[in-house]
């Protein structure tokens, strides 16, 4: 997966209220020539034929399982959270930037809405970065299996946002500071590229409570 993907997948994962997060490897093998011999490769030690897990190939750092860890990481900050909010329909909150989601969740025993936004802006690819390729767009796949002339995105977006009703006792917070977001023509916060924080739109009290549960 190219830069910041393995990060947005697991994000997502978190985003559409998923408990766990599985990755593998998948690779048909239509050559028969490229079947692999496990044996010979223990004896020999030729890491061509040994490219089957998340970890790469022996001896060589993997770049997709060291962006894993971190996912996971800051994914298991918020887990005492994501192990008991459930999703609902209702999201308040609406983002102005097609590749920034959002969805809510309620907790139990609290008023408020859990808001988990992610942000899959990723970075740039052939073909106007499109998400859905045609046959002659030139779309290629280097040796070493990285998508040709792809450009991560490394800074942090300041993603904008607004309640759709707001009453008056209720403000917004970081989940991870426990400070509350101010409102100036709409809320702001920024987040990495693939990432995700999780909001609370509630009250003071509740917000607290929901913060010390975070590492």
């Amino acid at each position: 997966a190219p830069k910041n993907c393995m990060k947005a997948m697991a994000w997502i994962s978190v985003l559409e209220g998923a408990k766990l997060f599985l990755t593998w490897h998948y690779e048909p093998y239509g050559n028969t020539a490229r079947q692999p011999d496990f044996e010979e490769a223990a004896s020999s030690g030729k890491h061509e034929i040994q490219y089957f897990t998340l970890a790469g190939r022996p001896g060589m750092d993997n770049p997709q399982l060291a962006e894993f860890g971190e996912a996971a990481r800051e994914i298991r900050s918020y887990e005492r959270i994501i192990t008991q909010m459930a999703k609902t329909p209702d999201c308040p909150v609406t983002t102005e930037d097609k590749h920034i989601h959002s969805n809510a969740f309620t907790f139990p025993g609290l008023a408020g809405k859990i808001i988990v936004i992610q942000n899959s802006n990723v970075g740039t690819w052939p073909a106007n970065s499109r998400y859905m390729f045609k046959d002659d767009d030139p779309i290629r796949i280097d040796d070493a299996g990285n998508l040709v002339d792809y450009t991560p995105f490394t800074e942090a977006f300041d993603v904008h946002f607004t309640l759709a009703k707001k009453e008056p006792e209720q403000h917004v917070y970081d989940l991870k500071t426990g400070t509350e977001i101010p409102m100036v023509e709409g809320y702001k916060i920024s987040i990495m590229p693939g990432s995700g924080v999780l909001l609370y739109v509630g009250s003071a009290p509740d917000a607290e409570k929901l913060s010390a549960l975070v590492k």
